[in-house]
């Protein structure tokens, strides 16, 4: 059974740091997640989390989207392709994007985000 990592992202509230953690669970349809979809933007604009407690770089989009889909009092579990699938390892790239259409299939629901009021 495949393999994929979901991120819990711990609460926070206004311009707190985005901070969360991954985990590598064996794919199921029992799994509890919430599959996040977003534009990924300008390469370039980049911004930082903390994942694991160390620095993460991510899009600054999505950081922002992280920001606005955490909740204030409780951890929340998400798939978010940037952070979920290491982006410079090509063969799990390869694999995982065989997986998306499962990924998001078998999750509770989809969050989009679509900007914020910066944009």
């Amino acid at each position: 059974r495949p393999f994929i990592r979901l991120l819990e992202l711990y609460p926070g509230r206004g311009n707190n740091p985005v901070e969360a953690s991954l985990k590598e669970v064996p794919l199921s349809s029992e799994l509890q997640y919430e599959a996040v979809s977003y534009c990924w933007g300008d390469p370039k604009d980049v911004s930082t989390i903390f994942c694991n407690g160390q620095q993460l770089p991510v899009s600054r989009r999505l950081e922002v989207a992280l920001r606005n889909m955490r909740y204030p009092n409780t951890p929340r579990i998400l798939w978010a392709d940037a952070i979920c699938i290491n982006q410079t390892h090509n063969t799990e790239k390869e694999n995982q994007v065989q997986l998306i259409r499962t990924i998001f299939s078998n999750a509770q629901r989809t969050l989009i985000f679509l900007g914020d009021t910066e944009e």
